[in-house]
C-alpha cells in the first residue's frame, strides 16, 4: 500500500502542528499526516548519535553532500523531528562562482533555536553560515567525534555568497 506524506508548507518555512500526537488519521486509509515536531538540542545530538547517514560514501556522482543533507532530513522526518537543508552557495574571494554549492541540514530545536549539522559527520556548528563567511573558517566551529581538520577540507577561500533553506 503506497502511503502518502504530507508537508504543509507556508511561504517556504514548514508550518507544523507541535504535539505529542505524532501521528493523525484523515480518514483516508491510503493517507497518513505526520505530524513533525521541534526537537531539543540534546534530542538532535541523540538522533545523530543513532542515525547512519554519516556511514555512507561520498561520492560526487553517486552520492554527494546533497544526497547526505537529503537523507538525513529523511531519517529525521521518520522520526517526527523536523529538520531542513541548508544550500550553502560558494563564491571564490574575486567573486567568480565556485563550482559546486555545499548543502548541511538545520534543525529549529525548541531549547537553542538554528543548530547546524554537517551530516558528513555528525557535526553541530556552534556558529550559523552567513554571508560573506569562509567556508574553512565555518568549518573551524565545527563539533564532531570524528577526526577531521577544517583547512583540510577543500574549500580553499571559498565564501558564502547566498544561503536557501528548504523545511
Amino acid at each position: 500500500m503506497l502511503i502518502g506524506l504530507i508537508l504543509i508548507l507556508s511561504l517556504g518555512t514548514l508550518v507544523s502542528c507541535y504535539s505529542p500526537i505524532s501521528q493523525a488519521s484523515t480518514g483516508d486509509n491510503n493517507t497518513e499526516v505526520i505530524v513533525l515536531h521541534k526537537a531539543t538540542y540534546q534530542q538532535v545530538i541523540d538522533f545523530l548519535a543513532t542515525d547512519n547517514t554519516d556511514a555512507y560514501t561520498y561520492s560526487l556522482k553517486d552520492f554527494d553532500c546533497t544526497d547526505f543533507a537529503i537523507q538525513l532530513r529523511t531519517d529525521a522526518i521518520k522520526d517526527n523531528i523536523e529538520c531542513g537543508v541548508a544550500i550553502l552557495s560558494l563564491e571564490n574571494p574575486d567573486g567568480e562562482l565556485a563550482e559546486y554549492d555545499h548543502a548541511i541540514n538545520v534543525f529549529d530545536t525548541s531549547d537553542k533555536g538554528l543548530v547546524y549539522v554537517e551530516p558528513q559527520a555528525d557535526g553541530t556548528f556552534d556558529i550559523a553560515p552567513s554571508i560573506g563567511l569562509g567556508m574553512t573558517e565555518f568549518y573551524k566551529h565545527m563539533h564532531t567525534n570524528y577526526n577531521i581538520d577544517p583547512s583540510s577540507l577543500d574549500y580553499g577561500s571559498q565564501l558564502i555568497y547566498k544561503i536557501r533553506y528548504i523545511w
